[in-house]
């Protein structure tokens, strides 16, 4: 699964870099909110390694925040410093003077703590004022311009699934009802037009819990019938990997024609044997950790580029592969410095903090020690 976590973020990263030939990004976004309800399933229901919920909130917060506050400042000091340098104030701060106070609070709370960044998307101006809008298309400025690291909208909607998961996972009915009810609100926005659209096709959190529970039913339901027949093997999860690993290459080369359902499908089925794999492989994990850093950093890495890039050769950004494979190169060479000196020792003080809080009873129900 780490493997194909990166390259999952790598067709974000191709889908923001060269956008004319890669429209996977949101296709791996979406399999990424699959992959999180089912390792959060496996964390809480399975593996139970938080003796509170309010531990496992602590955990989640040290495995996004620090990255994520270290990118958002590095990203903050280089439009001040393009600001100073250029005098050309870029979107981020034309939008805050295009605000009132209160759209300006909205954006800056939801810039320090990820949570409504997903909602920014729904917003726009309209004589001066953040409101909500059908699309941020109908806004006089886009809003998200707003936001430090605009990627950063999705783990908006993942937080809003781990504020929740503690309470649901463990109700198989309640998930079972939950996951027909985000569907049904799908197919109705979709019918009345409105879920055909950005940003309600894959931002929408109601709409998107389905894709989470997808993932914790498939931990739930699908992996105890493969163990039950003994079909979750070794050789079986390396085959079911390889195959994954095709399919994401092709969704996210040839994602216009790409049956999106089934796509969605088969890697929901897939999962337990890609769970599988990398938890007998260790280079797996190790790869795999390094997809979050490269989902965070790479628009960071993209706007200097692209302004480097018209700047050398007399021509605005994205236009080839030879800025793409640039822009990729420098975004894994920073993933790894991330993952090596910031993910990694938070990395241990997160087991500290887990172990530590071991030996204590559990306060709160469903939420068990080992």
């Amino acid at each position: 699964m780490g493997l194909i976590r990166v390259l999952l973020a790598v067709a974000v990263v191709f889908s923001h870099s060269y956008p004319t030939e890669f429209g996977g990004g949101i296709l791996a976004v979406q399999l990424f909110f699959i992959i999180s309800g089912f390792f959060i399933s496996y964390i809480l229901v399975e593996g139970r390694n938080y003796t509170s919920v309010w531990a496992f909130y602590e955990n989640r917060a040290l495995r996004l925040f620090p990255v994520y506050w270290l990118i958002a400042l590095v990203t903050l000091a280089m439009y001040t410093a393009g600001f100073v340098l250029m005098g050309n104030p870029p979107p981020f701060f034309e939008i805050y003077q295009s605000l009132d106070w209160f759209g300006q609070l909205a954006l800056a709370i939801s810039n320090i703590t990820l949570f409504g960044q997903d909602w920014i998307m729904f917003t726009g101006i309209q004589d001066g004022r953040l409101t909500f809008l059908e699309s941020w298309r109908d806004s006089e400025i886009r809003v998200w311009h707003g936001l430090l690291i605009s990627p950063a909208w999705s783990l908006g909607v993942e937080l809003t699934f781990y504020v929740i998961a503690p309470f649901i996972l463990h109700r198989l009915r309640l998930l079972l009802l939950l996951f027909v009810l985000s569907l049904a609100l799908r197919f109705y926005l979709m019918s009345i037009g409105i879920g055909l659209r950005d940003p309600w096709t894959y931002r929408f959190f109601p709409t998107e819990l389905a894709l989470f529970i997808a993932g914790a039913l498939a931990h739930q339901i699908w992996t105890p019938f493969l163990r039950a027949r003994g079909w979750l093997t070794d050789q079986t999860a390396l085959w079911v990997t390889l195959l994954t690993i095709a399919l994401v290459l092709v969704a996210a080369t040839l994602y216009i024609w790409t049956p999106y359902v089934a796509v969605v499908v088969v890697f929901g089925f897939a999962l337990p044997f890609l769970f599988h794999f990398q938890r007998n492989r260790s280079w797996d994990r190790w790869i795999g950790e390094l997809s979050y850093p490269i989902y965070i950093v790479h628009m960071s890495v993209i706007f200097p580029i692209s302004f480097l890039w018209g700047r050398v050769f007399g021509a605005p950004g994205y236009q080839g592969y030879d800025e793409t494979a640039v822009i990729l190169t420098l975004t894994l060479l920073a993933s790894i410095a991330i993952k090596a000196w910031v993910a990694d020792p938070i990395e241990v003080l997160r087991t500290r903090v887990r172990n530590g809080r071991a030996s204590s009873k559990s306060s709160m129900p469903g939420i068990q020690t080992k």
